[in-house]
């Protein structure tokens, strides 16, 4: 996996992607980029979306 911002948003289903994820969150601390986890208990493929820092923000602080 290559990175290309320092920070994402990411949306899963923790009953389908909790393995997968594990391994996405080694990569991005290792990476030392920042993340925002989104539970969607209806997805079925995990989403990995690069952000600005501003929408980071947004998101990482919106209480939604």
């Amino acid at each position: 996996m290559e990175t290309t911002s320092d920070y994402y948003i990411v949306f899963m289903n923790p009953h389908l992607h909790k393995k997968t994820w594990n391994t996405v969150k080694l990569v991005l601390t290792l990476a030392e980029v920042k993340w925002a986890v989104f539970y969607d208990y209806e997805i079925n493929l995990m989403q990995l979306h690069p952000v600005t820092k501003d929408e980071f923000k947004e998101y990482n602080y919106n209480a939604n």
